[in-house]
């Protein structure tokens, strides 16, 4: 729910952040394919100057994506 309400709210950091607790959460609770989703939009939000997040952000996602059996 933080998630789409920053994203109404027009608040891209606070939403990717969010996203991104989202997509641990879900990941946590073997909820893989809303990890991927989470994390596929923390992904769309972070800035090109933020490598070591995105990096991050991309090793969980592909993590729930082995999970899925989708390589």
């Amino acid at each position: 729910a933080l998630v789409h309400h920053s994203h109404l709210g027009e608040d891209q950091p606070r939403e990717r952040r969010y996203a991104e607790l989202a997509g641990n959460h879900a990941a946590e609770q073997f909820a893989n394919a809303d990890a991927v989703r989470y994390f596929s939009r923390a992904l769309d939000l972070v800035p090109e100057s933020a490598r070591a997040e995105c990096v991050t952000l991309l090793l969980a996602r592909e993590h729930a994506y082995h999970l899925l059996g989708n390589r």
